[in-house]
C-alpha cells in the first residue's frame, strides 16, 4: 500500500471493513503516507451490506478520519451502461452506476490521483473454504500430510466429511469438464488442485482493470493485485495460506499488527446479495425489455428462460449472485455498442 501510493499527490483508500481493505489502509498508514489519503466507508441498509464498525475499528487502530457514505438503492437506466459501453472490453468493474457515479465525483472534488482498494485479496491470499487444499498438503508433505486431525478441521471449516476430505486428497477431484478456457490456465495439470483453484480466480480479478467512472476520474491501484505480492502468493502451498484452517489464515497471522482484533478475529463477510437484488428488482422495468429482446439473447449468448429466472422478483432478494442481471446489462450495452460500430464501418 505505502508502495503504491507513494508517487500520488492525493489517494482515496476505500476501507470496507473487510480484511482486504484493511491491509492495504494499514499498509498506508504504517508507512507514513496517511497524510496523503481520504479513508472512505461506503455501507448499504441491510446489516449483511453494513460494514461501518469494523471501518471504524481500522481507522480508530491507525488514528485517521473515516468518512462514511451510505450507499443507496438507485434504480439503474440503460443509459448507465451505454456511458461506459465503448470501452474496448466489457466495463464491468461500473456493474454499480450509483456508487461508481459517487466515488468518481469524491476522487474529482479531492483532486485524487488514485483510488486505492483491497480487491483481488480473495484470490492472493486464498479466501475460499476449498477441501482440496488437503490434497495439495498431501502431495508436498506424503502420508504426513494425511493426519485425521487436520482432514477433520478442514472438513469443518469447509462443511465436508473428514472422509470425504480425506477421499480428495488421496485422488484428487478429477478433471475439469473440457472447454474454453483462458490461456493463463493452460498446462496447470502439474499443479495441486487448491493451487489451480487458485489460479482459476486470478482470471477473474482481470475484471478489476476494466473501465468505469471511478477509473475514468483517476487510476485504480490494486495493491493485493500487483505483480510481486501475486507473484510472492502464488508461490506459498495452498495449505499455508490456510494456516489455522481460516480463510486468509496466513494473511491473518502476517498482518496482524496493522488490523484491528475484530477483523483479525471476525468469520462472516459482507455480502451485497440483498443491496444488488433490490437495485435489480426496482430497476426491473428497464432491465427486462433491454435483456429480454437483447442481441445477447437473440444470438444465444445468454438463455432468455434463466434471465426470467433472474430477474423475478420473488426471488432476487434471497438468493447470491442477484447482480447477475446487472453483469448481463453491462455485456449487452457493450454488444449492442460494438455490433453497431462494426455495422457501420462495413456500410
Amino acid at each position: 500500500g505505502g508502495r503504491v501510493i507513494g508517487p500520488r499527490r492525493r489517494a482515496l483508500p476505500e476501507l470496507s471493513g473487510g480484511q482486504d481493505s484493511a491491509i492495504v489502509a494499514g499498509s498506508v498508514c504504517v508507512t507514513g503516507h496517511a497524510g496523503r489519503a481520504a479513508f472512505v466507508n461506503y455501507y448499504g441498509d441491510d446489516a449483511e451490506g453494513d460494514e461501518r464498525k469494523h471501518a471504524a475499528a481500522a481507522a480508530a487502530l491507525h488514528g485517521v478520519e473515516l468518512e462514511v457514505v451510505r450507499k443507496p438503492v438507485e434504480p439503474v437506466t440503460v443509459a448507465d451502461f451505454e456511458r461506459l459501453a465503448p470501452a474496448l472490453r466489457p466495463a464491468l468493474q461500473g456493474v454499480d452506476p450509483a456508487y461508481d457515479r459517487y466515488a468518481a465525483a469524491r476522487l474529482s472534488a479531492l483532486g485524487a490521483d488514485g483510488l486505492l482498494t483491497g480487491q483481488g485479496g480473495d484470490s492472493v491470499f486464498f479466501q475460499t473454504p476449498d477441501p482440496a487444499v488437503a490434497a495439495d498438503r498431501f502431495r508436498r508433505e506424503g502420508l504426513r500430510g494425511l493426519d485425521p486431525a487436520y482432514l477433520a478441521a478442514v472438513g469443518r471449516w469447509t462443511r465436508h466429511s473428514a472422509w470425504s476430505v480425506g477421499r480428495l486428497a488421496l485422488f484428487g477431484r478429477g478433471r475439469p469438464v473440457a472447454g474454453a478456457q483462458h490461456r493463463w490456465l493452460d498446462d496447470v495439470d502439474d499443479l495441486p488442485p487448491a493451487k489451480q483453484g487458485q489460479l482459476e480466480r486470478f482470471v477473474n480479478c482481470q475484471l478489476f482493470w476494466t473501465d468505469c467512472l471511478r477509473a475514468r476520474a483517476a487510476p485504480l491501484l490494486n495493491p493485493l493485485l500487483s505483480q510481486p505480492v501475486v507473484e510472492h502468493c502464488l508461490g506459498v502451498p495452498s495449505d499455508r495460506l490456510t494456516s489455522g484452517l481460516r480463510d486468509r489464515g496466513l494473511a491473518r497471522t502476517a498482518f496482524a499488527s496493522r488490523l484491528p482484533p475484530s477483523i483479525v478475529e471476525r468469520r462472516d463477510k459482507g455480502d451485497l446479495s440483498h443491496f444488488y437484488g433490490r437495485v435489480v428488482r426496482d430497476s426491473a422495468p428497464v432491465l427486462a425489455p433491454f435483456l429480454l429482446e437483447g442481441r445477447l439473447v437473440a444470438q444465444g449468448v445468454l438463455d432468455r428462460a434463466d434471465l426470467e429466472v433472474d430477474l423475478d422478483p420473488a426471488r432476487l432478494l434471497w438468493r447470491e449472485g442477484a447482480n447477475q442481471p446487472l453483469l448481463a446489462a453491462v455485456l449487452e450495452a457493450w454488444a449492442r455498442h460494438w455490433e453497431g460500430r462494426i455495422a457501420g464501418r462495413r456500410a
